[in-house]
């Protein structure tokens, strides 16, 4: 089924912030890579999945994960939930979090993220499209976002996080 490449365009701009996210947060230097039992070079890989209704992205790195408690930490820090509802969720609820435009896990921006406005666009996008985004993660052995998008346009509502 032919797509319309124009519908897509924005969702594609916004995959370089996982990228950039995987080579900033997640990827460790090669000595660590190293003692850790890993590859010294590391790997982040893109793949798209066509099916008949939808088409699913999937970017993956061998890094070290999401740090479940830095991210609760920091929103807390940011104001972006507080303590009592904080108390109230689980990992998966945490790891979402990342999402949420103004979440940075960084102090300091740096060249390649920590302006808190990256992983909130791909949210956008996909919800934009009528699709979801989902983090995997794997402490220690990396992460995988999976964008899944219908073909046909739908009516959407944006899910809030």
């Amino acid at each position: 089924m032919p797509v319309d490449p124009a519908r897509y365009a924005a969702l594609a701009k916004s995959l370089i912030h996982v990228i950039r996210n995987a080579v900033d947060h997640g990827l460790e230097p090669p000595a660590e890579r190293e003692a850790l039992g890993k590859d010294e070079v590391c790997h982040i890989s893109l793949a798209v999945e066509a099916m008949p209704d939808t088409v699913r992205i999937f970017v993956a790195d061998d890094g070290r994960g999401v740090d479940v408690g830095l991210v609760r930490s920091r929103a807390f820090e940011l104001g972006l939930v507080g303590a009592e509802e904080l108390a109230g969720m689980d990992d998966a609820a945490i790891l979402r979090l990342v999402f949420r435009d103004g979440f940075t896990s960084r102090r300091v921006a740096g060249d390649l993220s920590g302006r808190g406005v990256g992983l909130a666009a791909v949210w956008a996008e996909a919800a934009r499209l009528g699709g979801t985004v989902e983090l995997e993660n794997n402490p220690g052995r990396g992460s995988r976002f999976v964008i899944e998008v219908p073909l046909e346009p739908r009516k959407t509502s944006v899910e809030s996080l």
